[in-house]
């Protein structure tokens, strides 16, 4: 049952990876070329990292889950809020730092 699980948290992070990627594609031919980091350039490479990061969660609650479940619950409830509000202090740091 854990393998299960932990395989369906790291399909549903690569899904999150291929999307920032596929949507990157789409607009680098879209835009012109220029020499710095856009507002969407930062957004999508933070977008990036936080999903890179979730993939190291997942690992790290299947790990705990095999030896200690109650942890690994834990793990999973702080990163429930933990995600969220890291991604909207980002958002909000590269628009304040914009403008």
């Amino acid at each position: 049952m854990t393998d299960e699980r932990f395989a369906g948290r790291s399909r549903i992070s690569a899904t999150g990876v291929l999307t920032v990627v596929a949507y990157q594609f789409v607009f680098a031919e879209n835009l012109p070329r220029v020499g710095y980091l856009t507002l969407l350039d930062q957004v999508m490479i933070g977008s990036f990292g936080l999903l890179a990061v979730t993939v190291l969660e997942s690992l790290l609650v299947d790990r705990a889950n095999r030896q200690d479940p109650a942890k690994a619950i834990q793990i999973d409830r702080t990163s429930r809020w933990l995600f969220p509000t890291v991604y909207a202090a980002m958002l909000a740091t590269i628009v304040l730092s914009a403008g």
